[in-house]
Order: C-alpha cells, then sequence, then structure tokens
C-alpha cells in the first residue's frame, strides 16, 4: 500500500522551446524532471506558434512514455500547469495551451485537484526551492526567459498567490533574444542558448574587459551590448583574417 510520501504533484510547462513535466512529492521532493527542446530546422531563426503547438504534441506523447514507469510507485494527487507566460491580464501564447489541456486532462483521469499558473512564476517558484530566504513572502526576483527580462517585486499574498510589481529590466530585447541574436551571427542553430551555456562554461582564460551597458532606475537597453558583440566579432574576423593572410 502507497503511503503518504507516495503522494505526487505533476508540473506541465510548454514554453516556446521547451517541453517540460516534472514531479514533486508532497516534502518537495523532485521525483522526475523531463525536458525536450522542441526541434527548429538548421539556419532558421524560429518557430511560428502554430508550428510550435504541433512540436509540444508530439513532444508530450514522447515524455509520456519516457516517465510511466516512474509513476506507476505514486499517487499523482495533484497537476499544475502553465497557461500563459506572465501573470497579468492580456498574457496570451498558444504554445501554452497544449500544457494547459494536458494537465486539464491528467487531472481528470487521476480525480484529483488541477491549478493553474503563469511561466514566469514557475521560474521563481523553482527558483527558491531549497533556498532559505529571510523573507520568503516578499522579495526580489530577476525573471530572464527567451521573451522576458524583468526585475520584479513579489508579494506572498496569504491566499499563496503572487502579487508582482515590476521594477526594472529592459526597455528594448530581452537577455533570451540577445543570446539567440549572437547565437545565429556565430553560426549555431536556433535556440542558441545551450551552445553559448556550453563555451561559457569551457571557457578558462580570464576575461579582462567585460560588457557595459548604463541603467537607469532599474532599466537597461540590450542594444548596446548587441553593438559591442558585433565589434568584438568584427575584430575577430579581421584578426583571423591577417593570421590566415600570413600562412
Amino acid at each position: 500500500m502507497k503511503s503518504t510520501r507516495d503522494n505526487i504533484v505533476i508540473g506541465i510547462d510548454t514554453s516556446c522551446y521547451t517541453t517540460s513535466i516534472a514531479a514533486i512529492s508532497l516534502n518537495k521532493e523532485i521525483i522526475f524532471n523531463e525536458k525536450i527542446m522542441l526541434n527548429v530546422d538548421a539556419n532558421s531563426k524560429g518557430l511560428r506558434q502554430s508550428e510550435a503547438v504541433f512540436k509540444h504534441v508530439s513532444n508530450i506523447g514522447k515524455i509520456s512514455e519516457n516517465i510511466a514507469d516512474k509513476l506507476k510507485d505514486y499517487n499523482i494527487v495533484g497537476v499544475c500547469a502553465s497557461e500563459k507566460p506572465r501573470p497579468i491580464k492580456g498574457s496570451y501564447m498558444p504554445v501554452f495551451t497544449v500544457g494547459l489541456n494536458s494537465g486539464k486532462l491528467l487531472s481528470s483521469t487521476h480525480n484529483c485537484p488541477f491549478f493553474k499558473t503563469s511561466h514566469q512564476e514557475n521560474h521563481i517558484e523553482s527558483s527558491l526551492l531549497g533556498k532559505n530566504l529571510l523573507d520568503r513572502n516578499r522579495f526580489i526576483a530577476v525573471h530572464m526567459s527567451g521573451g522576458t527580462t524583468e526585475i520584479v517585486l513579489v508579494n506572498k499574498e496569504k491566499c499563496g498567490k503572487y502579487e508582482f510589481e515590476i521594477i526594472g529590466g529592459t526597455k528594448d530585447v530581452s537577455f533570451g533574444q540577445l543570446i539567440d541574436r549572437l547565437g545565429v551571427k556565430l553560426s549555431y542553430n536556433f535556440p542558441c542558448g545551450k551552445y553559448i551555456d556550453k563555451n561559457a562554461l569551457e571557457y578558462e582564460k580570464a576575461i579582462e574587459n567585460g560588457l557595459k551597458t548604463s541603467v537607469k532606475k532599474g532599466y537597461m537597453n540590450l542594444s548596446g551590448i548587441e553593438n559591442q558583440l558585433d565589434k568584438i566579432m568584427f575584430n575577430q574576423k579581421e584578426i583571423d583574417k591577417a593570421f590566415l593572410s600570413k600562412l
């Protein structure tokens, strides 16, 4: 007979470029965390929402097969899914309907409660796992994703819901967009984040001069950083040309 420690909550998130399904026990032990990046054709700079929706449906099926054995020893007592990018009125993206409706179906078949959240709240809540904040009911969070770079003041209400106040971020593109623009220029496949991450982790030389951007009242513009990166890449190409010409 299964004990209460075998009770788990399933979480589903279908964002712009990743299909994610995870499970956590009621004592906050991660049971599994499965994710599949959406396949983007080489030399492409992104996916239309209709294409992404189709790929999410396919990925949900693949992940379901992979986690079948992992679920057999647990009781699903709740399902949670992202319904939109951010917890504000008018926030919407078709890709989230895949996870939302998959979650509703799963909760119905297991006769358990269904909870709706947002992609941004997922990021913030997962970052708190295992962290000991002085005040978990009021704190500042920095959210950087493909479409959002925001600094938010988070207040947790008595009912458990978050209240967000945006106090900073970017005025133009997000850091995710900046990374993808850089990656495309470096001939990486889109989305480019994992390639940039790999390079950063493997780079062992000291960085003499960092990138600079102006910040005013908590907000910044990243177009200046993009211009600096373009200059660095142009100078490197000129160095490479000069080196090759001497061979």
